[in-house]
């Protein structure tokens, strides 16, 4: 488990990085080509494709980087479920939205994706 857990902070730690550079392409591809994102007070949004179109709307919101803190990590079979905190920066270091998520991730080419995510803002 504690493998998982690493995986999964690596690809938390990288997702933080590619935000701080704008770059959506990159922070889609840690995506499942099947992904659902359920972003607060939003449709579902289906595949890759539309998550990176996600992406780059919180960029051009003034999104400029992301830390995301696992809480716990849990194995079911196939999948990993992830339930965490995130905070959302906006001009450096100014709180954008933060609050709490939940993941499944899968492996997709030997790498572990995200394949559900779904955040609420707030404690």
């Amino acid at each position: 488990m504690a493998d998982i857990q690493a995986e999964i902070q690596a690809a938390n730690q990288k997702f933080g990085e590619l935000m701080r550079a704008k770059n959506a392409q990159g922070l889609s591809d840690l995506y499942a080509s099947d992904v659902k994102v359920m972003p607060p007070g939003g449709a579902v949004i289906c595949g890759r494709d539309a998550c990176m179109k996600m992406m780059e709307g919180l960029i051009a919101a003034g999104c400029t980087g992301g830390s995301l803190t696992t809480e716990e990590v849990g194995p079911e079979g196939e999948t990993i479920w992830e339930r965490g905190n995130y905070i959302f920066y906006r001009n450096g270091d100014a709180i954008m939205d933060s609050g709490k998520y939940l993941v499944i991730w899968k492996r997709e080419d030997g790498q572990l994706k995200l394949f559900i995510d779904i955040w609420n803002s707030g404690n």
